[in-house]
Parts: structure tokens; sequence; C-alpha cells
């Protein structure tokens, strides 16, 4: 499970079976399918939500990915794990999201520089909201970073010199300067000697 070392299991992500499993990690349960087998994807009792894996990676190096499954306490093949098609894929942080609902927009005027350097010899196309505004090609001054001035979903794809890809986004909201009319500025003096604290 997600930030864990608990393995997914029937009897650990389950929303409880009455006389068997109390609930645990309902949470990325997502149903029973032989409630409604016309809605369900698969011919299995039941699936979890998508879970998601990931991991920090340094260039360069040789990684293995390993999936066990097994049945619980059973002899039927009756398990699976399915993998979204084009899941496996390196990302590259441009930071979090900058958004008015998280009281961290980017002030009215100002930029912000997203970086999305990797060591080697790449190449950089950046989009905004789909539309490509910048392409770094290999050997450019400032491959890798982009100046934003304006609010947009922002990504970047990185062509990695090992003829791999490596994927960044991040969502930039702007806030409005504050403006005041007829403020009355009242300043107090406590104990007198002419300085404002």
């Amino acid at each position: 499970m997600s930030g864990t070392t608990t393995p997914v299991k029937v009897t650990t992500v389950t929303p409880g079976v009455p006389s068997s499993c109390p609930p645990q990690n309902e949470a990325f349960f997502y149903q029973f399918n032989e409630i409604n087998p016309a809605l369900s994807p698969m011919n299995f009792n039941g699936q979890t939500d998508i879970l998601k894996a990931t991991a920090n990676l340094i260039p360069g190096e040789e990684y293995n990915i390993k999936l066990v499954i097994a049945d619980e306490l059973n002899f039927r093949f009756d398990s699976a794990v399915f993998l979204e098609a084009g899941s496996f894929q390196l990302t590259r942080d441009l930071g979090v999201d900058r958004l008015l609902s998280n009281f961290n927009p980017i002030c009215e005027g100002e930029t912000i520089t997203l970086d999305a350097t990797l060591a080697g010899n790449n190449e950089y196309d950046w989009f905004r909201d789909g539309i490509l505004v910048q392409s770094d090609p290999i050997g450019c001054n400032t491959c890798g970073t982009y100046e934003v001035s304006q609010p947009g979903a922002y990504t970047v794809e990185v062509s990695l010199d090992n003829s791999s890809f490596a994927y960044g986004d991040v969502v930039i909201e702007y806030g409005t300067n504050p403006i005041s009319s007829h403020v009355v500025l009242i300043e107090c003096d406590a104990n007198q000697d002419g300085n404002i604290l």
C-alpha cells in the first residue's frame, strides 16, 4: 500500500466481508464485480482502485520491476494484475501546482522559472495548454528551463540522449494584486517617543 510495506491482498484492501474480513484500506477498494456484472470490466469477484507506484531513478542505472501475485487460501488461478498501457514512464518534477485554491498562486506581474534540466544531451519541448511554446535543441544555453509569465497548464517532454523520454507537468495560476482606495492608516505611538512600532 502507498507509503507502507503492506502488500495488496484481498484481506488488506477490502470494504469488509460479513463474518469474515473487517474493512481495511477500503479507500483503495473499487467495487465488487459480482453485484453488477454488466458494469464490470472483468470477470473477477472484485477489484482495487487504480494503484500507482513511483520511484526516484538515477540516469544510466538499470532497474527491474518484480510483481508477485498469488491466490488467497485456494487452488484457483483467479487473480491478476493489470498494467495501463504506456504507464511506465520517466517523469520530471516541475514543483507543486501554483493555484488560487492552494493559496500559492504567482503574484500578478511576476514570473517563475520551471526547471526540467537533466544531465546529458537532451532536447526539451515546452507546452502551455497543449500548444508548443518553446523547443530547446541539444546544446542550447538555457536547455531545460522555461520562464512562465502567464497562467496555464505547463508540460515538458524531454527527449533523452538514450532515446527515451521524460515528462513533467504543473499548473500555474496568477493572483491579482489587491487594489485599495480611501484607506486611512492609523498609526500608534504608545510611548509617545515619536517612533511607530
